[in-house]
């Protein structure tokens, strides 16, 4: 009885244990080097159905799987490879048990790769809809048609879910190009494997918005999460969490977890069976941060004798947890406002293609870096793109600026790329022309095709179609391939400029700018500083302005002042043009009168302002501090009138006949026969009119 308890238990623990395996999606991933001992489509050659390898079954790429339960299905196939014209590729995949499932056939017309494709049952757009480089997740062609290229390969079942669960074995990618002419290579590829009833189609998960708390981190740390609930019978399903594409953890049915950081902005959360079974959670960070603003301590300014206020200048600071955010300047700029399009192609070098493109600025920008979109027909040999600052026509003359420098290794950018080009922080002036030039590196002769293009939409397809293109093993490029203008304007820029803006702004909302002139007292300066999430901090400190601390008790007037008026015939004198010795305080500060009504010095007292009628004579002028009424002096200031006239001429036109001499009257043609000039109190003005005759 006691042995059959615990051949009970074990019975009961291998059923647990197979229930998890089977409710685990499992991922394998296949060889990159096909059977021929490359990673080459076709293994030999450029393709055609009368050549080998399609004369000997195809061009193989196993995948050997091992440990699947009877119950585990085939839920996806990803494939990642690259090949010149997409319409020459067929490629079907075999399983152990010698069921074939047509994958693609013939589709994506003249354009290039499969990046990144994944192939499932329950996709909404099957391949032959597709567009190449068919990025993103589609239903197999799955036709049961059979194909002669070489040799005879005829499909068994229409959907991954054709195929027998649980096949162990050697699984077979199998390509034919049926024309010649063009090749490609495999990157990578692999194959999920799982139970179809342990799914998250149909889990709809809410928009996360969280607060960023953490002054050292621009965005939220330590971000607690929690996976999606499945069917019981899937709780042991390993679900793969991914954010923003990059896989972070392996997790179970409701299975708490973290993201140690996220950024600010948007971001997207991927939970994860197989390729094709997933849910996606849109998390939304803000900042949460208020910035930090520095104000300078309070100011203490001692006046000199006599002065009423000082200049004075300061700093305040802010900075944020949050750098600036980035803006993108593409399409939302018109088209010709802010950019010009020119393109020329050009020989640097014997073994040079040079391609320049002339962006006219039309506003002062700040950039961070520049996206361009990049097509290259040929890979091969590297390439350069060089950024430059001009001023004045397009020539090496005038290519002096360099603002950066970056090569590209073949490798990396080959057909459709879109290449980041770095900055520092540069500002680029209105008026400048920005000139992007790549050059490609290569043999003496570049080879006929070589081209390069650029992206003219920014969009997420873009539309590279505009280059140039050495058509004939020529060491000058001859052809220019220049798209549609109609196309052209309605789309807007090629290049987007990426662009910097202050991490904090900062407003004052009191007081006196930084360089003012402070006047005696305490002046409070406030600031307010807001980030570009709209969180603001504040601060303030004061401006003390001291008068001078000891002046004298007693004034001490100019026995005589001379006063000459200015251009405007008008003068009003201060306390600092009549008192002498000190050290006194404030000029400001004293009261300064002037008895014009003979006889003088008894009254009444005006202020001591004067204008034409005051010219040449003699006035008394008393000075009264203002702090203590009785406390004056007394003085003689005479106004005078020492600017010379001003004559103001108009031009004229004499008759070529006329007669000109001292004292001859002429009439000046489309001009006014008198001049504007001053006329002195007393005294005459000599008026000289100078002639040149013809």
């Amino acid at each position: 009885m006691k042995r059959r308890n615990t051949l009970l238990g074990c019975l009961f623990v291998l059923s647990v244990l197979l229930s998890a395996n089977l409710a685990t999606a499992q991922t394998f991933i296949g060889s990159s080097t096909n059977t021929a001992g490359n990673n080459l489509i076709p293994s030999v050659g450029t393709g055609g159905c009368t050549t080998a390898p399609q004369t000997t079954g195809g061009t193989f790429f196993e995948n050997n799987i091992a440990g699947l339960l009877p119950g585990q299905s085939l839920l996806s196939v990803r494939v990642n490879f690259n090949h010149t014209w997409n319409s020459d590729v067929d490629f079907w995949l075999q399983a152990p048990n010698g069921q074939i499932l047509e994958l693609s056939t013939d589709n994506g017309g003249s354009l290039d790769n499969y990046t990144n494709t994944v192939f499932c049952d329950n996709a909404t757009l099957s391949i032959v809809s597709g567009t190449a480089p068919f990025t993103g997740v589609f239903r197999p062609e799955g036709s049961l048609v059979g194909s002669t290229c070489g040799t005879n390969i005829t499909p068994t079942v229409t959907t991954l879910a054709g195929f027998t669960p649980g096949q162990n074995g050697i699984w077979r990618l199998v390509f034919k190009d049926d024309l010649g002419g063009f090749a490609g290579s495999m990157v990578n590829w692999d194959m999920s494997f799982g139970i179809p009833g342990c799914t998250l189609n149909g889990v709809v998960l809410p928009q996360l918005d969280i607060e960023g708390t953490d002054p050292a981190v621009c965005g939220a740390t330590d971000v607690p999460l929690t996976a999606p609930t499945l069917a019981p019978a899937c709780a042991a399903a390993v679900i793969s969490v991914f954010v923003d594409g990059v896989f972070l953890i392996n997790v179970t049915s409701g299975q708490a977890f973290v993201i140690p950081t996220l950024s600010i902005g948007a971001h997207t959360l991927r939970y994860q069976l197989s390729a094709c079974d997933f849910t996606s959670q849109a998390i939304i960070v803000s900042d949460g941060v208020d910035p930090v603003i520095t104000c300078p301590a309070d100011l203490n300014i001692n006046l000199d004798p006599g002065a009423c206020s000082s200049i004075v200048n300061y700093d305040v600071f802010g900075t944020d947890n949050c750098p600036g955010v980035s803006q993108s300047l593409h399409q939302n700029l018109a088209w010709p406002q802010v950019v010009d399009i020119a393109l020329v192609c050009s020989n640097a070098a014997a073994d040079e293609i040079s391609y320049y493109r002339i962006f006219n600025i039309g506003q002062t920008l700040t950039a961070n870096s520049i996206d361009l979109g990049v097509w290259r027909a040929t890979p091969g040999s590297p390439f350069t793109i060089r950024l430059w600052s001009l001023t004045g026509a397009l020539n090496n003359a005038n290519l002096t600026n360099l603002l950066s420098t970056t090569v590209y290794d073949p490798a990396v950018i080959s057909n459709i790329t879109t290449i980041n080009v770095p900055l520092t922080p540069t500002v680029i002036p209105a008026g400048t022309q920005l000139v992007v030039q790549v050059t490609s590196t290569g043999t003496a002769t570049p080879a006929a095709g070589s081209s390069v293009g650029f992206d003219l939409t920014g969009e997420a397809a873009p539309t590279y179609v505009y280059g140039c293109t050495n058509t004939a093993n020529l060491a000058v490029p001859i052809n220019v391939d220049i798209m549609d203008l109609n196309i052209f304007t309605a789309r807007g820029l090629i290049m987007r400029l990426n662009l910097a803006s202050p991490a904090v702004t900062i407003t004052q909302t009191s007081g006196l700018i930084s360089g003012s002139e402070f006047p005696i007292g305490t002046t409070t300066n406030c600031f307010l500083a807001t980030d570009a999430a709209g969180n603001t901090s504040v601060c303030c400190f004061d401006v003390n302005v001291i008068e001078f601390p000891n002046p004298i008790s007693s004034l001490v007037c100019n026995d005589l002042v001379y006063i000459s008026l200015d251009e405007d015939c008008f003068y009003c004198l201060g306390a600092d043009g009549v008192l002498e010795g000190g050290p006194y305080h404030c000029y400001d500060d004293y009261i300064v009168e002037v008895d014009k009504t003979l006889p003088y010095g008894n009254g009444p007292w005006v202020p001591a302002c004067f204008g034409p009628a005051d010219i040449g004579k003699t006035y008394q002028v008393r000075v009264t501090d203002s702090d203590s009424p009785f406390n004056r002096c007394w003085g003689n200031v005479k106004i005078e009138d020492k600017l010379a006239p001003v004559l103001d001429c108009p031009p004229g036109t004499l008759p070529c006949n006329a007669e000109v001499f001292p004292g001859s009257q002429q009439t000046l043609v489309g001009s006014a026969q008198t001049g504007n000039f001053a006329i002195p109190a007393a005294g005459a003005v000599t008026v000289n009119f100078n002639y040149s005759g013809p």
